[in-house]
């Protein structure tokens, strides 16, 4: 916050020396920084959160017979005994585990790839850690993107586009998956793993330097959401979604 308001006093200090087309030069700069002052804000990714989210829903009078965990990517250690989830990754880790307590007929699918299969190995560790038996897991360690997860969780035994599957990911990401899914399967629910909490609305106005970069990924999802749109153009979805 105090690095871009210095920049921004700077800016219109600098201003004042200007004239003609460097004084525009400047008026631009302090919009920039306006508008990353603006994109940094906690209330900019609330309003983003809200335009992507998609609410839980289930199918009345069945439940789920694989319930599929997207991967979020995991943090590279020193070694490999010291590598982690990432944060959206363990939310959705233990927002599947939840899922699956209540039940626990399902099976768990943990799938996404990151170049060497490690986000499945330790989501698996993870929900190890939660209770949930080696018997009830299944791993799908190919998909590399969103669009990949429901061809490559189809070729796991048992799966076909007619089983009742559910998918856990992220809020944010819950739109994009949901038409992939319903693509391939003719009945899905949806669990979107809840929002976080978020401060005061005072807090909600203050720049952060944190925020700015999960402000960029919401953004990225809507180009991600258009993109996946215009390759989609006429193809039929198997699933009423």
């Amino acid at each position: 916050m105090w690095y871009l308001l210095t920049i921004l006093i700077g800016l219109f200090l600098l201003r004042r020396s200007m004239d003609g087309g460097n004084r525009r030069i400047a008026n631009g700069l302090i919009l920039f920084t306006l508008l990353t002052a603006l994109a940094s804000t906690p209330l900019v990714g609330i309003v983003l959160e809200l335009s992507l989210r998609v609410d839980r829903t289930g199918i009345s009078g069945s439940t789920p017979e694989f319930i599929i965990v997207l991967s979020g990517g995991y943090i590279v250690g020193n070694s490999s005994g010291r590598d982690i989830l990432t944060t959206y990754s363990a939310e959705r880790v233990s927002h599947g585990v939840n899922e699956w307590r209540s039940n626990r007929a399902a099976r768990l699918v943990f799938s996404g790839w990151s170049g060497n299969g490690r986000d499945t190995q330790l989501m698996a560790r993870a929900a190890a850690g939660y209770g949930v038996p080696d018997s009830v897991l299944m791993l799908e360690a190919h998909s590399r993107n969103t669009r990949e997860h429901p061809v490559e969780v189809l070729l796991l035994a048992g799966v076909n586009p007619t089983k009742h599957v559910a998918v856990v990911t992220s809020g944010w990401h819950m739109r994009r998956a949901r038409r992939e899914f319903c693509r391939y399967f003719e009945r899905i629910d949806l669990y979107p793993v809840p929002p976080r909490k978020r401060g005061g609305a005072l807090e909600l106005l203050v720049p952060q330097a944190g925020t700015l970069g999960g402000n960029t990924l919401l953004l990225r999802e809507w180009v991600g959401i258009i993109w996946y749109a215009v390759r989609g153009i006429g193809v039929e979805a198997v699933g009423d979604c």
